[in-house]
């Protein structure tokens, strides 16, 4: 309780209450002129209310003089004003202040544009025609696809003092409203409208509503007020968004890939799973074809493509579709560029020592600023530049003695590459003796380590061998020497003699021992 002025003439408090509480005014004015008996009114800003008085009723107290007590229950929001009493020459005023509790915070979410919708949004609705026409939601989440555009509207139908509406979250959003009403019952209403565009980022992710009010309640223990902050969530609305698959690649330009007509090129597209996470690619030509390609995996693709001709060049699309038909594209580039097509055909003629060579280079591929060489042969077998023109290959080399044999190669080399690989041969002068090496196509170094390997491998050879013919001698010596011993043993058997309990007698071995002994003496 706020006392504002202490005259005994003129007093002035501040009362807060909630709605549905009791409350009591007690007037205990000094009457000086005792004999008049106090007037006892309920107004509001000096305005008599008569409704008040079917709620109303005065108690006497007779503890003190001229004592009255005015009780108000089921205090309504409308309840708050100025009640006063007073007497002669003197009034005391009580200021009520009716406290409305929040309680509840409303929201929803509308639909105001369809998939990738550039129409613009209505404003012009109310508050209640906003929340009437919401998403409906299932188990507290409601099904958007990507790029739609929703309002989102929070209310607060009752508070007093207003309540302040705010969204707690840092995205990107458009306030399209932010407003307090006052009710026919003295309370207000606040509004908060929000418009938002909806992307993949927001699946599955929770949003809501918050709002705070500042209370003002009476102390009883110290008579002061206190003022707190009151914060209240809204219900919640989880986001199950529908987007497409996007192109795993980062960079914001298209790349470029070059080849040349009739050369294959392989293009592989990369995606990032969309939802519903099943997709199909598609392959859109520059020329209008489409076709399907190859799987990687279930979320790369790939294709390989041979142009034929100069419309075959530009951009290609690599399009993946889910369930839902939302899709992503990733873009290629395909440019006319690679290596020269090979020398087509030449002309020559070698007379006088002078070699005269016309050729008709093959298709630049893109690269028209090609060069036309001729490498020759060297002694030590390579190949280096003899002559080089650009554009042409039209070549006129003297002093070329036709008692030397003279090997040339010509082919074309642009930016891309060149096509020594698949050159011309042009030979002239003396007619070259092929050495092994030539027909065979070794080189010496390769030739002398090939010899010297078999060599080595023909020594262990012969080593193995003559190891396994002396084993096999070895063991054919045991084996006679073996038998030999066991003949001798066999013919002594024979003249052996057994005593009459079945053993040989030691007597007659004894004496074929020492006949044996006496013969080798």
């Amino acid at each position: 309780m706020i006392n504002s002025n202490n005259d005994d003439n003129n007093r002035f408090e501040i009362i807060y209450h909630f709605e549905y509480d009791d409350v009591n005014f007690r007037c205990d004015l000094n009457d000086i002129a005792w004999w008049k008996r106090p007037n006892l009114l309920a107004t509001r800003y000096g305005v008599i209310l008569p409704k008040f008085r079917s709620k109303i009723f005065f108690e006497h107290n007779n503890n003190h003089i001229n004592s009255q007590i005015l009780n108000i229950r089921q205090l309504k929001s409308n309840d708050s004003g100025i009640y006063e009493c007073e007497t002669l020459g003197a009034i005391r005023q009580f200021n009520l202040i009716v406290l409305v509790r929040l309680t509840t915070v409303e929201f929803g979410a509308q639909l105001i544009s369809s998939y990738d919708s550039t129409n613009d949004h209505l404003s012009n609705q109310t508050d209640h025609n906003l929340l009437h026409q919401s998403l409906r939601s299932n188990n507290g989440s409601i099904y958007l696809r990507e790029h739609q555009l929703i309002r989102l509207t929070c209310v607060v139908s009752r508070a007093l003092p207003a309540a302040i509406l705010h969204f707690p979250f840092h995205i990107d959003y458009h306030i399209e409203r932010n407003s307090t009403i006052e009710n026919d019952d003295k309370t207000y209403r606040t509004i908060l409208v929000l418009i938002l565009r909806i992307n993949r980022y927001f699946h599955k992710r929770t949003f809501h509503c918050e709002a705070t009010q500042s209370r003002i309640y009476n102390n009883n223990n110290n008579n002061e007020n206190q003022q707190e902050q009151y914060r209240i969530l809204s219900n919640i609305l989880q986001m199950d968004v529908a987007y497409s698959p996007i192109c795993s690649r980062k960079i914001s330009f298209v790349p470029e890939y070059s080849t040349g007509i009739y050369r294959p090129i392989n293009l592989t597209c990369h995606m990032n799973n969309g939802n519903p996470t099943k997709i199909n690619f598609t392959w859109h030509l520059p020329n209008g074809n489409i076709y399907l390609g190859h799987y990687l995996n279930k979320t790369s693709n790939y294709i390989t493509i041979i142009p034929n001709y100069n419309t075959d060049f530009g951009q290609i699309t690599c399009r993946a579709q889910n369930e839902l038909g939302l899709f992503g594209d990733c873009h290629f580039n395909m440019v006319l560029g690679g290596i020269p097509d090979p020398i087509e055909s030449c002309h020559y003629t070698y007379i006088n020592s002078t070699l005269t060579v016309n050729c008709m280079a093959g298709f630049h591929q893109g690269d028209e600023d090609f060069f036309c060489y001729m490498y020759k042969r060297q002694h030590n077998g390579s190949y280096s530049e003899h002559a080089r023109l650009k554009g042409n290959c039209a070549f006129i080399l003297p002093d070329l003695k036709p008692e030397y044999h003279h090997d040339f190669r010509v082919f074309t080399k642009n930016k891309f590459g060149d096509n020594f690989d698949r050159s011309y041969s042009i030979q002239v002068g003396k007619s070259r003796v092929e050495s092994f090496a030539d027909k065979t196509g070794i080189s010496w170094p390769y030739m002398a380590l090939f010899i010297i390997g078999a060599c080595l491998t023909s020594l262990i050879l012969i080593c193995c061998t003559c190891h396994k013919l002396r084993k096999t001698t070895n063991y054919k010596r045991k084996t006679e020497s073996n038998f030999e011993n066991l003949t001798y043993r066999n013919h002594n058997s024979h003249h052996s003699e057994n005593s009459p309990n079945g053993k040989t007698s030691l007597e007659h071995s004894k004496t074929i021992n020492l006949s044996q002994s006496s013969l080798i003496n």
